[in-house]
């Protein structure tokens, strides 16, 4: 199978050279990896012409003026020339094998639009995590939380992005949560759980930071899950995932702690299965911790 690989990037000249050269030294080599620079004002984009030099199957595209991550992949998916695309993070690298055993779940199973793995995260003071990714996920999995991680783990056919049209520019966050639901309707999504992407924090700011964003964005994918639900006592249930979902965001990315607190009940209002008491309780510990740690 031929994958082309896709690196949207924007003054990421510290880290970008690690994000091509780990997919340049993949076991399954990629036919081509393309840079869409998204209007740079350091030298991430003379960074990338030096590789390119040395490397014919990297080349670079470049946005006169910024206009965001999903058109900047949305740019390069359309200049690719393999049966499936590889996006990758320009913060992020990737394990040597992962393309080559995504390639082989994606022969495995034709009808699987897109496939995933599992990640490492690494932050500038805390001990590397990992964390799975489930091995079959079809669209009502994600409902209440993107199970599937980012961009960085996935390979999509370029079928099934050229039949679902891609990242939707106009997504304030979540734009890759909003693609795999879209992407979810054409199959079944799989994936290796290995952690095969190392998901870094040591470029510039995440768009994952900007709290009026996630909000907007979270709020964007309820209600595009919500409005596909017409059972009333499955949206009930959906509907409590998704203040779990939120309190953890609050609990950890945003840090508000009224804001977790009151998802949390919210969500055992909603529904007092265990299942959700345990995840609500779980949240409101998170709150308790990070306060201490403080």
């Amino acid at each position: 199978m031929h994958i082309s690989v896709v690196i949207p990037v924007k003054n990421r000249s510290t880290v970008i050279h690690r994000a091509v050269e780990s997919a340049l030294t993949q076991t399954l080599p990629p036919i081509e990896v393309i840079v869409v620079d998204d209007g740079s004002t350091d030298e991430t984009p003379q960074v990338v012409e030096r590789i390119a030099e040395s490397n014919p199957r990297v080349r670079l595209i470049r946005e006169k003026n910024s206009r965001g991550a999903p058109r900047a992949r949305n740019a390069g998916a359309l200049e690719t020339r393999g049966e499936a695309i590889a996006f990758l993070d320009s913060d992020d690298c990737w394990k040597p094998t992962k393309l080559q055993r995504q390639a082989a779940l994606l022969n495995a199973y034709p009808e699987t639009p897109a496939v995933y793995t599992g990640f490492e995260f690494y932050y500038p003071s805390v001990p590397m995590r990992s964390s799975k990714t489930p091995v079959l996920v079809e669209r009502k999995d994600l409902y209440g939380r993107n199970v599937l991680g980012g961009t960085s783990s996935a390979v999509v056919r370029r079928s099934a992005f050229d039949e679902t049209g891609g990242f939707a520019p106009d997504m304030p966050a979540c734009q890759d949560w909003e693609f795999w639901l879209r992407l979810a309707k054409l199959g079944p999504l799989r994936s290796d759980p290995a952690p095969l992407v190392e998901y870094h924090f040591d470029g510039n700011t995440r768009i994952s930071k900007n709290r009026a964003n996630v909000e907007a964005g979270h709020q964007r994918i309820f209600q595009i899950v919500n409005d596909s639900i017409s059972d009333p006592l499955e949206l009930r249930k959906v509907k409590a995932l998704q203040a779990i979902r939120l309190a953890e965001v609050y609990a950890k990315q945003c840090y508000d702690p009224i804001a977790s607190l009151g998802n949390a009940s919210k969500a055992v209002f909603l529904d007092l299965r265990p299942r959700i008491v345990y995840m609500a309780l779980k949240a409101t510990a998170n709150v308790v911790a990070f306060a201490f740690s403080k």
